[in-house]
């Protein structure tokens, strides 16, 4: 009788640890706004990224009003191996730190390497002005179709930014964002595009956009101290 009293709870005990898999997995809230053509990749792909270099969601942590965070992922496309994770955290009111993880793998295989500095408040406040002029809160989260659809045909290099700060969370995900001027005119594809939910945004804002974007690029590029050509 004791070892058949012990099954329920053996198999409880293995429910209960599929479950906390599956929460702790979840990098992204259901009620994500990307466009549906491309929302499941993205879910699947990038959250089997951050589990393969032992990230944590940062959506879930916005309930927290005093998390500030901000995870940017640099992919560098099929020509580049350089997949490159920057992450910087705020510990105390005056405790910033820049977490910085590389691998040439996309998910990582394990074989990432990390390293944490310490920033200086002057160093926070470079990259927050920066974030600031990007309006990252008002952006949409994919850019514009007509740079996309183009840039989609050769294997481009993939910018994502995620942010929690004020009980906020966002992310946004641009294609190529160093080739600003990248624009289609394929009527077929751009419906296509479009009718999947990608916005309207005009030329000139889509390379402003992109420009803002590439100077926190390269601005957390330099506070790492890697010497990386961003592509």
């Amino acid at each position: 009788m004791k070892k058949n009293r012990k099954i329920p709870a053996i198999i409880l005990l293995l429910v209960s640890f599929w479950f906390s898999d599956l929460l702790a997995a979840k990098f992204f809230p259901d009620d994500l706004n990307i466009p549906v053509g491309m929302k499941q990749w993205f879910v699947k792909s990038i959250s089997e990224f951050l589990k393969s270099m032992k990230e944590q969601p940062l959506w879930s942590e916005a309930k927290d009003r005093n998390r500030i965070s901000y995870r940017f992922i640099l992919k560098q496309g099929w020509a580049y191996k350089d997949v490159v994770m920057f992450r910087i955290d705020q510990g105390t009111k005056n405790n910033w730190s820049l977490t910085v993880k590389q691998t040439d793998h996309f998910p990582s295989k394990g074989d990432f390497k990390a390293t944490r500095k310490r920033l200086s408040i002057k160093e926070v406040k470079g990259f927050q002005e920066l974030f600031a002029q990007l309006q990252f809160w008002e952006l949409p989260s994919v850019g514009a179709p007509q740079h996309e659809v183009l840039m989609f045909k050769d294997y481009p290099p993939i910018w994502i930014l995620e942010a929690v700060h004020d009980r906020r969370y966002q992310v946004i995900r641009r294609i190529a964002p160093k080739n600003t001027s990248a624009w289609g005119s394929d009527p077929q594809m751009l419906k296509i595009f479009k009718d999947q939910g990608y916005p309207d945004i005009d030329r000139a804002t889509s390379e402003e956009i992109n420009r803002k974007l590439v100077a926190v690029g390269e601005y957390l590029v330099k506070l790492s101290g890697l010497k990386l050509e961003l592509h």
